[in-house]
């Protein structure tokens, strides 16, 4: 485990304790775990997992104002984060994945769930292939066309 997975997890395992204690929308089968969390692009990325929500986390030592949004450019698209601040992690950017948690029934789906994600958002999506014949005809997936 990293140093930052391990600032991630204390962090959140503490706003659950102290913050989120008794509130209704915590999925008590799942658990607060930081997934995947490497360096890009200068900065760590990757997704935590609370009993609340699944977030794909962005951190790089940014001054930034809380609640603004920022977009970030991936191989996958352009995704939109919001700023949040907390004293023991300081500045981070956060886009929502899941809120409830309540699909969920055990921390094993919830972290394949993460770690799909997180490949899906990093990987560059091939083209649909599409065959001669299908060009010609104007379909231009391998969707039926209506």
């Amino acid at each position: 485990m990293n140093d930052i997975t391990q600032l991630l997890e204390n962090c959140f395992k503490q706003i659950q304790t102290q913050r989120m204690e008794g509130v209704p929308i915590l999925n008590p089968k799942l658990h607060v775990q930081a997934v995947d969390f490497r360096l890009y692009q200068q900065a760590w990325l990757g997704i935590l997992i609370t009993p609340w929500f699944m977030n794909l986390l962005y951190l790089r030592d940014d001054e930034l104002q809380v609640g603004e949004k920022i977009t970030h450019l991936f191989p996958a698209g352009n995704f939109e984060f919001v700023v949040g601040y907390e004293n023991d992690l300081g500045f981070y950017q956060t886009c929502s994945l899941y809120s409830p948690m309540f699909d969920f029934e055990e921390q094993t789906v919830a972290v394949q769930t993460a770690q799909a994600a997180l490949n899906g958002l990093l990987e560059i999506p091939e083209p649909p292939k599409i065959s001669r014949r299908d060009l010609l005809r104007g379909r231009f997936s391998n969707r039926e066309t209506l």
